[in-house]
């Protein structure tokens, strides 16, 4: 699936809005929209996590750990598919045990259709409404009415926050982003111009004036020709019906409120002053924040990158100064080998001169001998 299609997915930003509204009574991740975006997309790995689990892993395995706190502990990157399948098996024999069979079940278990045995293996769209329901459960337990009492009404309750002109809703959750959601509109039967009425009403006699046989094959071939469409049936009139990200960036949202501001019709009109009034301060300055974080982490990365270029030089002195003593050592080894081997020539030299004089020294008195004899 595209990133853009993702994009476009409601199940994206409402995940990371019950995440985050919950975070802090009930320890689910307070995570960002656009790191969900990338984790369904790249399956990107969690910056977090020493051992190699996806953002995705850690994002289910911290919702099971809420759901099944006694197994916890056991929870890992490896077996979590299996704890999660489980789970959701649990939950649909407790419905069957506890509900009228008559009472549709709200808990589907994606694994059963599939042949897949690991969460990573679900698509897109199994993966977010597997993880919608983890949360639907995390808020069924016991201790979570508790948890969650002092959160107020209007942020559980999820609700458009204005429709334009052309019926279109749109959504806000939290952050930067705006959704737009576009209905599928009944189209009504197209209006016939004078000539064709008049046609309609000559067929009309003519049918009227037919024999009885022939009647009811002519009412068969009137109703065949005519409208294009019941009245019923529903189709995309303008726009393309379907959930949107309209509004990502400062100008995303600039654009948006100049075109609403332009147009002459009332709701389009009551839009742009909502936003301007509600909401269009507030985005700019999460904007500026933005930035800001964004210019802080250019610093960071900048004076990490200076601090891996003094530390690269204090390493490469600190080499240096270890090479110098090793050579200065194995240069005095070397000398000290040189002085010793020298001292030994020369003690084999003397030896060797005193043996010499002596062997000439005992020549010297054998002959002496040997001529006082004679």
């Amino acid at each position: 699936m595209s990133y853009k299609e993702v994009q476009d997915l409601v199940e994206v930003p409402m995940i990371a809005y019950l995440c985050s509204l919950f975070h802090e009574p009930l320890g689910t991740p307070d995570i960002e929209i656009q790191e969900l975006e990338d984790s369904l997309v790249y399956n990107c790995p969690s910056e977090d996590d020493m051992f190699g689990g996806t953002f995705l892993d850690n994002l289910v395995i911290s919702l099971l750990k809420g759901c099944i706190p006694s197994y916890k502990d056991k929870l890992t990157c490896r077996n979590y598919s299996l704890y999660l399948n489980q789970l959701f098996n649990s939950k649909i024999e407790e419905h069957e045990e506890e509900r009228s069979p008559a009472v549709p079940c709200n808990i589907t278990n994606p694994f059963d259709s599939q042949d897949h045995q690991e969460f990573s293996q679900l698509s897109v769209q199994d993966k977010l409404k597997a993880i919608l329901q983890l949360i639907d459960i995390r808020l069924d337990t016991d201790d979570a009415p508790e948890k969650i009492k002092n959160i107020p009404v209007e942020s559980l309750r999820l609700e458009h926050i204005a429709e334009d002109s052309e019926g279109a809703l749109y959504w806000y959750f939290y952050g930067t982003r705006l959704y737009k959601q576009v209905k599928a509109k009944r189209q009504s039967k197209p209006k016939k111009s004078k000539k064709q009425q008049d046609q309609d009403k000559t067929k009309k006699d003519t049918k009227k004036s037919s024999s009885n046989k022939n009647k009811e094959g002519g009412e068969e071939k009137e109703e065949g020709e005519g409208s294009v469409s019941s009245e019923d049936s529903f189709t995309d009139k303008g726009a393309t019906p379907g959930w949107f990200l309209i509004c990502q960036t400062e100008a995303d949202w600039t654009k948006l409120a100049e075109s609403l501001r332009k147009s002459k019709k009332k709701a389009d009109k009551e839009l742009f002053e909502m936003l301007e009034e509600n909401y269009l301060p507030q985005i700019n300055k999460m904007f500026q924040e933005k930035e800001r974080e964004e210019r802080l982490k250019v610093l960071m990365m900048n004076k990490r990158s200076s601090s891996r270029i003094v530390k690269k030089e204090q390493d490469r002195k600190v080499e240096e100064e270890k090479r110098k003593i090793e050579e200065e050592q194995l240069r005095k080894e070397e000398e000290k080998a040189r002085k010793k081997r020298k001292e030994q020539e020369e003690f084999e030299e003397l030896q060797r001169l005193k043996e010499n004089f002596l062997a000439r020294s005992r020549d010297t008195r054998g002959k002496n001998k040997t001529e006082k004899l004679i």
